[in-house]
């Protein structure tokens, strides 16, 4: 009988500590470590965006009468790259599709950020230069064009 008690006395004192206990993390959904048991949001979420870069057929023609290699940077960092004859598409490919730049972008605080990247050559050459709002959770498909190319080389 006292170690019915006891096992009673131990359970109750058990559930009342957990029910008194915070738990601390990420409270939004879109995060990647978001914890629907989190009482309070302590700022550690991370959130994660796909992006994949592609040209039409009149910006690939362009960079292959001016290079044999583009590089794509988000943020400085080196992402990848294509060489002559550069792939091109008539329509938006998906995220990770074969033939196609793509990578996954990392960050904290919001589930929106701007990215910068860049478009070079092999010897560093700046072909293209844009800053970019992306959401967590979505797949950026980002098409470059002979116009967009054009207008770039032009005022810089």
């Amino acid at each position: 009988m006292k170690n019915i008690y006891f096992v009673l006395i131990l359970c109750v004192f058990a559930s009342c500590s957990d029910s008194n206990r915070t738990i601390y993390g990420c409270l939004d959904p879109l995060a990647t470590n978001y914890s629907p048991n989190t009482d309070i949001d302590n700022g550690s979420c991370i959130y994660e965006a796909d992006i994949v870069f592609y040209l039409d057929a009149n910006a690939a023609v362009f960079l292959g009468s001016q290079t044999n290699q583009i590089n794509f940077f988000i943020d400085e960092s080196f992402v990848g790259y294509d060489s002559y004859p550069f792939t091109f598409s008539l329509s938006a490919p998906d995220c990770y599709q074969a033939g196609f730049v793509s990578a996954t972008i990392q960050w904290y605080e919001s589930s929106i950020t701007s990215i910068n990247w860049q478009l070079t050559d092999q010897s560093d050459n700046v072909f293209y230069d844009y800053d970019q709002i992306i959401d967590a959770g979505s797949c950026n498909q980002v098409l470059l064009t002979y116009s967009s190319l054009i207008n770039y080389v032009k005022e810089n």
